[in-house]
Order: C-alpha cells, then structure tokens, then sequence
C-alpha cells in the first residue's frame, strides 16, 4: 500500500445526424381565363434538416436509462474527451468512489459487480487511467444503456449492474464521422458504407501527454509519464432483410510509470484489453434469434524498482465464450425468451518475481482453468392494458478444480402502467463466479480477477428493487425513484499488504477474506428534457455493510457513500452557444483510521482501528463548460464543436487518501492528505464531424 500510496501523491502535485426530407405536391390548377395543362406534381429538392438534440437520457418501464453518448460529449468533457460513462456518474446511486476511481460502484456494490460491455463484449477493465475517461468512444458507440438492478434473466454472470455499449442501428447512407483533438489526445472515427448490405465503423485515439506535458509532470526528484491508445474496428454484414452479421475488434493500451528519485523507486503500470466477437441476428415471424462467440482478454502489469531490488506483479485473464438466445412472442398475451451461455476463463491471479538482495524467487504463474455453462428462460404474460407479470430462472453450473456447483437463480418481475406513473418491482437470485481483489479500494488495474473454488466460493445475491417513474407535462420532465435492498454471500476483500508480497510462503488465495453483506437505499432524479434549459437533480442515499468470516464483525464497505448530490444543467443561449454546470457532492469515502504509530528500531508500526470505520472529509466540485458550434458547407458539410471546460472551478481540494511519514530529523511523525489532481483544471478542445 505504501507504493500506490506515494504513486498517488505525485499525482497530487502535479449532431445529431442530417434528416433527409423528400416531400411532393400534388394537384389540378384550373385557370377561369384559359386552360392549361395540369400538373400533376412538382418535385422539390432534398432538404437536410440539423438540429442539436438537448435530450441526453431515456428512461426504460424498468427503470433503465439510455444514453445518448454523443449528445452528452458535446457538453460533458475531461481534458478534452468527451465519455458516456463518465456521465453515468451523474445518476443516482452511481459512483466512482474518487476522482481516480476506476470503475462504477451500483447502488453500493462492489467495482466488479458491474458489467461493461460493448456489443455483447465483455471488458474486464474500460478504463484509461485513474478513471478519466473511458476507452469507449462515443461515434463508436453512441447507445450506453445502464440497468441498476432489475435485469431479466439472459443478465451474465454479475450480482450489480450493467452497462451496455452498443453501435448505432441502421446502414450509413454515406461516409461520416468525427475528429476530435483533446489537451492530452486525439482521435478519430469514421463509419463507411463499403457496399448496400456491408458498413464498417473504425475508431482510433492516441495520446501525446509526454510530447506536451512533459515538463509539468517533472517535479524536483520525480517524473510522470503516461501514454495511451485504443483502437476500435466493426463491420455490420446484412445479406438479406432478416438476417443480420456484426463482426468487432478491440484494443486499448495504457502505460504509466513513475520516476521518484528521492526515494529511488520507480513504478510502473502496463496494462489493456483485447477483444473480439462475431454475432448473427436473425429475425423470424413472432421474434428473433440471436448467436454470438466472443474472446475478451486482460492483462496487467505492475512493477516496483528499486537499485537493488525488484518487485514484479503480473496478471491476466481470459475469457472465451458462445451463447444465443431466442426471443418470441407468441400471442397478443404471451411472450418467451430464452436461452444458453458457455464460457471458459483463464485466469492467472496476481504473481510476485522478487529479484535482488540475494533473493531469488522460486515463484511461478498459476494458470487456473474454469468452466461456465448457463440456461435461461423467462415467460411473459400480459393481464390486460396496464399489467406485465413475468416469471423465469437461470441455471448455471461452474467447474474449477475441486469446486463443482449448479446454481438456480429464479426471478418474478411485475410492472403496472397508469396514468399515475410505471413502477416495476422484482424478486431475483444473481451469481458471480468471479471476483476480482487487490491493494487498491478505488479499482486501479493492478486489482486482479481470480475464480471461484472451496475456499473462496461464488458471489450470490438476493435482489428485491423497485423502480417508479412518471412523465409529465407533455414529456417535458420525468421523475424517477429507485428502492433497493440486496443480500450478498461471497463477497471477497484482499487482506494482504504490500511487503508481504517479499515472503517466500506468499499464496495468493491465502489473503483473500470471504464473508457476506448487504445494500440498501434508495435514489430519486428529477431530469427537464425540453426547453432551453434542460438538465437534472439527483439524490442518493445508500447504507454497504460487510462482514468477513466472523472475524470483524459488520464493517461499512468501502464503496458506501451515504449521501450524494448531482446537479446538472445545461443552457441553450442561441443557435451556436450552450453552457453548462455539474456540482456533485457527496459523503466521505470510508476509510480504515490509524489510532497510533510507533517506532520500533528503525521500523514504523501503526496500529489501526476497526475496518472503514471512519471517513475522508467530504467531496464536492463544480465543473463548468461552454460549446461553441457552427456549420461550414463550402466543401463538405462539416458541424463543427470547440468546447472550453473547467473542472473544479472553485478549486475546493477534495481529499483522495491519506498518509503518514517519519521524519527522521525533527523526531515527528507528519500527516499528510493528498489530494485530487482535479483542481482548476481547464481543458479545451475541437471536435469536427462530417
């Protein structure tokens, strides 16, 4: 803890597509002074018609909420980059824990209780570093769909929430794209129609932080540098009306290191993911049927260096899948959906190569092998105009080494539609055979996934969650509210510290406590979705206990955040100016406090009090944003974006950690809390599309 600790407190220091309009009039012209030949109809020229959506979410009966990510990166940006997700943040019951917090705590659940995916993909780590920004672009995929808690039972092996990335619907009539140049990179993407029945969408971005910001992120003893690139590839192949190919790639790539020359240490962090999938869609008379098989890879690397010594922490994992699922209705009452999911994981958890002082490491990769298989299947019947009841169950057996179980996870889902509102309720089961630990409590890449066996066994949830919302006033605001209780069994804490990683017994599993827990809580949001001014106000407020083998007692989970406020809105002065503002504010992250240090011969001891038990100050920050947008259409058509944004305009210093050093000198221990890198941080950027 003490590297990732000194790691962060450097970083303390330092158009809506055209519409096409083909319209015809039609009639006889009868003249009293003399005849003439009538006209039959006058054909006028095609007319595109532009106009900038306000509109940045859609609520779901269930409660579910779709993004648009283009619309939302036109004013929401970090250093430059426009990012979906990073809107997510915003909702209710949705955190990221920190400004470096890499990754999505749901309703108070764990990082890794929640599911990305892009088009059906699952990606173990959609982070470039600390939780910036995603490596999603949105032209690439501009749907992002998040479902907190009522899933349907086709819903993968996760007990939180999903977040679904998706490409856009419908052929390119032409070539399009954007380009965007950011403060830290560029990227670009471009969606070709190569024939009537085959599109591809390819996206690329880099980074050139080191090129321009270099000398900033030196400071006296110390150096930062960090590069980054992703690299996204989809080709959608229609061969007749019914029938539907999507063939996708995927890679990103992240390396930071860390120069510290007064403690002559270096760090470093390589880390990225690798995809590919190919899925056939067919539709048929009543419903679809859908096949897919995909390959999600991840890999990290973490090393510390010292002169004499070395520490090397590798993981990795794999994951090879193929499912389908059929969807029909059968009547004006009926409907089914069900279907089949097998996956093979190989995961190598996290490794120590310890070389130096005479120490040789007679440490080797475990390379663990699991087995998935899944069947599901949900019944819908409709009870007249207003009510949908559905019943279902997913059957799921897992194999690693000794560890063999069959899971039933059974579900019941009711919704009622009235003019008073919709609210949906659901009772379900949810497994998750993998769990993913490590020194970090803000979900940095070197956490590792490692599966499920006798000794650390899968992650079981029991769900009951309600969902009402209502739209009013012609469409113009919805109001939505989320209740949520959630029993866990399985949960898994890494209860190892960094110098252990040097003994020569070190086990990996050995220092992974196992125990139980619970969420609960509750989350409102009122969103404006029309008008000049637009835009949101959102409440959580939620309660994460765990408890780990009897050995702490209930202990507040790190992901807890009691209360949290998001504001968000966003002005449309005229045609070519908007503006807008985020203020989010939140309790303060749990944390374990330290009641005393001692020195012991050369050695700092520190004695802690009871898990989470306290708490870092709380956050708050006002981002601003200004988009400037015009046309030009002497060449090309082009629309045309210049975004300003200033992060934590009031320059308020969020506390991200804290530390205690020694010094030796004046004899005095010294307490020091490093804070968030986001402090007046302005950002500008350009962004074309055509």
């Amino acid at each position: 803890m003490d590297a990732i600790s000194l790691f962060f407190r450097y970083l303390s220091g330092v158009p809506l597509k055209g519409m096409s309009l083909l319209s015809a009039f039609a009639g006889a012209m009868t003249m009293q002074a003399r005849a003439v030949a009538p006209v039959d109809s006058v054909e006028l020229g095609e007319i595109e018609v532009v106009a900038t959506s306000l509109r940045t979410t859609r609520l779901g009966d269930d409660g579910s909420l779709t993004v648009d990510a283009a619309v939302a990166g036109r004013t929401l940006r970090s250093l430059g980059e426009a990012d979906a997700i990073g809107y997510l943040k915003l909702l209710p019951g949705v955190t990221a824990g920190s400004d470096y917090g890499s990754g999505l705590s749901v309703q108070g659940g764990d990082y890794s209780h929640t599911l990305f995916r892009i088009n059906g993909i699952p990606l173990f780590f959609p982070y470039h570093f600390g939780g910036i920004f995603s490596v999603v672009t949105p032209f690439h995929y501009p749907v992002v769909k998040l479902e907190k808690a009522i899933h349907d039972r086709s819903m993968p092996s996760r007990v939180g929430a999903l977040v679904d990335m998706s490409v856009r619907k419908g052929k390119y009539e032409r070539v399009c794209g954007t380009l965007n140049v950011g403060v830290i990179s560029s990227g670009i993407s471009v969606g070709v129609p190569v024939s009537r029945n085959f599109d591809i969408t390819a996206s690329a971005r880099i980074s050139y932080i080191n090129d321009l910001y270099g000398s900033l992120l030196r400071g006296k003893s110390s150096e930062i540098r960090y590069n980054l690139s992703d690299v996204s590839v989809t080709g959608v192949w229609t061969p007749t009306s019914y029938d539907k190919v999507t063939a996708d790639f995927f890679l990103n790539s992240d390396h930071l290191k860390v120069i510290d020359d007064a403690y002559v240490l270096d760090t470093e962090m390589k880390w990225g993911n690798i995809a590919g999938a190919v899925k056939w869609e067919h539709a048929m008379p009543g419903g679809s049927m859908q096949n897919s098989v995909y390959y999600s890879g991840f890999t990290n690397r973490l090393s510390l260096d010292m002169p004499q010594m070395g520490l090397h922490l590798p993981s990795e994992i794999g994951q090879l899948s193929v499912s389908g699922v059929v969807d029909l209705t059968l009547d004006s009452l009926w409907r089914v959906k069900a279907g089949y999911a097998v996956a093979l994981n190989r995961v190598i958890p996290q490794w120590t190569d310890v070389s130096g002082y005479n120490m040789t490491s007679d440490s080797r990769p475990v390379k663990e092998h699991g087995e998935e298989a899944a069947l599901f299947g949900e019944v819908y019947r409709k009870l007249g105009s207003c009510v949908l009841l559905s019943a279902g169950v997913r059957l799921t057996g897992y194999h690693q080494a000794l560890y063999r179980r069959i899971f039933a996870d059974p579900s019941v889902t009711a919704s009622l539609s009235r003019r008073w509102g919709q609210i949906t309720l659901q009772l379900a089961s949810y497994t998750q055979t993998l769990h993913q630990v490590g020194f970090s409590e803000i979900g940095m890449s070197s956490n590792f996934w490692i599966g499920s066996t006798v000794g650390l066994p899968a992650q079981r949830a029991l769900s009951a969650a309600v969902n009402y919302n209502k739209s009013f006033c012609g469409g113009g605001y919805t109001f939505s509210t989320d209740i949520y209780y959630k029993r866990l069994r399985g949960c898994a804490e890494y209860d190892g510290y960094l110098l252990g990683l040097l003994d020569d017994g070190y086990v990996t599993r050995d220092n992974i406590l196992t125990g139980k827990g619970y969420n609960c809580g509750i989350d409102v949001m009122l969103t404006k979705n029309t008008g000049k001014l637009t835009g949101s106000a959102a409440y959580a407020y939620g309660i994460a206990r765990r408890r780990f083998d009897n050995i702490t007692g209930w202990v507040t989970a790190s992901t807890e955040l009691r209360h949290s406020v998001n504001l968000f809105a966003r002005y449309m002065v005229d045609t070519h100016w908007s503006v807008s503002a985020v203020f989010a504010y939140a309790t303060g992250r749990p944390v374990t406090p330290i009641k005393a240090l001692y020195v012991v011969g050369e050695n700092v001891l520190m004695d802690y009090g009871k898990r989470n038990s306290g708490n870092l100050p709380a956050y708050h920050r006002l981002d601003l944003s200004a988009t400037y947008s015009f046309r030009s259409d002497k060449w090309l058509p082009l629309r045309h974006f210049v975004n300003v944004s200033l992060l934590n305009a009031y320059g308020h210093r969020n506390v991200d950690m804290v530390t205690y050093s020694y010094n030796v000198d004046d004899n005095m221990f010294c307490r020091k809390e490093v804070t968030s890198l986001y402090r007046f941080m302005p950002s500008i950027s350009y962004t074309v599309e055509f």
